[in-house]
């Protein structure tokens, strides 16, 4: 209970009104699930799941724990929906893996591309865990994609490039002709790159930041190259994102850049900050 009130006094200290329960320090209520279209319980099913999501809307429960087989042929380790569909993936207590080895240049994780919405829900909990994947982000945008919607409503959420393209949001050279959205409600989520890249954002020499809102969560964001750990790209971004955050435990890192903010040789961010407890720092 001590380090709970600690948390509480450390929100209340920003003027914060922050839900305990948001931010993962008690347990919610037991959530009513939504209505499931389908429920894969294999990679392949969880992919055609995904890409034959009608533009309405879909809600994918996962009906088991599924680890993707590795593979070294492009797209084959990604999940992608079609173009202007509404995606609402439930973990529904089960976990996803996919691991992707660093060498092999593929673009990996769950793709959110201009015009498609992703909403991770988590209900009665769950977890992602995405690694090795270059240049597309691990959620977010796919090589050479500009970014779509992503909202994460809960779940543990553990991801990470080998390169270039952010741990949530942006790729590498994105062509910047639609802005992209994050939006981070709950969870307990660590995002980074390994190589270039921030955390949470744009990708690598995307000239265009996205817009973040975080109100809760447990968040760890960590930014290499130049890039920060929450915000903008290193290098070519010339357009200023936006972030909002009104809750949440956020801890943002980044080297040769602001913890949260711009990037390196790049625009700022507009910050704006009601609530909360956040610690950046840069190195």
């Amino acid at each position: 209970m001590s380090s709970t009130r600690s948390i509480a006094r450390r929100a209340a200290a920003l003027g914060a009104s922050v839900s305990l329960v948001a931010l993962g320090v008690l347990a919610a209520s037991p959530a009513q699930a939504a209505t499931c279209t389908v429920t894969p319980t294999t990679w392949p099913d969880l992919q055609s799941a995904f890409a034959s999501a009608p533009a309405t809307g879909a809600v994918i429960c996962l009906g088991a724990d599924i680890t993707a087989p590795q593979s070294f042929v492009p797209g084959a380790d990604r999940l992608s929906q079609p173009n202007g569909s509404n995606v609402t993936f439930d973990l529904n207590a089960h976990s996803l893996t996919i691991a992707v080895d660093p060498s092999s240049g593929i673009d990996a994780g769950i793709a959110v591309d201009a015009g498609n919405t992703l909403t991770i829900a988590a209900t009665g909990g769950g977890a992602i865990t995405i690694s090795g994947g270059s240049y597309g982000a691990a959620i977010g945008a796919s090589s050479s994609s500009d970014l779509g919607t992503v909202i994460i409503n809960g779940g543990v959420i553990d991801v990470s490039t080998a390169i270039d393209g952010a741990g949530i949001g942006g790729a590498q050279f994105a062509p910047a002709t639609a802005d992209g959205s994050i939006t981070i409600n709950g969870g307990t989520i660590t995002a980074k790159t390994n190589n270039c890249g921030p955390g949470i954002g744009a990708g690598e020499y995307s000239t265009i930041a996205a817009d973040i809102t975080i109100t809760g969560g447990a968040i760890n964001a960590a930014g290499t190259c130049g890039s920060p750990g929450i915000g903008g790209s290193a290098q070519n971004s010339s357009v200023s994102g936006n972030i909002t955050i009104t809750g949440g435990v956020i801890t943002s890192t980044a080297t040769s850049a602001a913890g949260i903010g711009g990037g390196f040789n790049a625009a700022g961010a507009n910050i704006t900050m009601s609530g909360g407890d956040l610690t950046a720092s840069t190195a």
